[in-house]
């Protein structure tokens, strides 16, 4: 895997997100400004989960889909590099549909559940 270029940056979670299942996983905003998994799929995405320290309320770092950049993902599915891909509804990366905010194109593949690198859009819909 390459290196990731985008910049990381300090949110604070809206539940405990410090489970390694969680790391690289979509996340939105939720109220008070806080992140949490995204729980629709194609929903903007706000960015994507590096780590979080243990508990609700507490620090995450983020790599903010808005400032472009490589970044890691967690993939939902069975997916091509080069494939258009959006957040899901567990906050995996999913193949993006009609309707749904695209968040990056993959630099590498992989199968459900492997981290892959991805090249991070600001968002649009397909």
């Amino acid at each position: 895997m390459a290196n990731v270029t985008a910049t990381p940056e300090t949110r604070i979670t809206a539940a405990d997100l410090s489970a390694s299942t969680n790391c690289f996983l979509f996340v939105e905003l939720t109220a008070a400004n806080t992140v949490g998994v995204t729980n629709t799929a194609g929903e903007p995405a706000y960015g994507i989960l590096e780590y979080a320290k243990s508990g609700t309320g507490a620090a995450a770092s983020v790599w903010p889909l808005s400032r472009g950049g490589t970044a890691r993902v967690k993939l939902g599915a069975t997916l091509s590099a080069g494939a258009e891909v959006c957040a899901g509804a567990d906050g995996r990366a999913i193949a993006t549909s009609t309707g749904y905010r695209v968040s990056g194109r993959l630099i590498t593949g992989g199968v459900a559940n492997d981290v892959v690198e991805i090249d991070i859009y600001q968002g649009r819909v397909v």
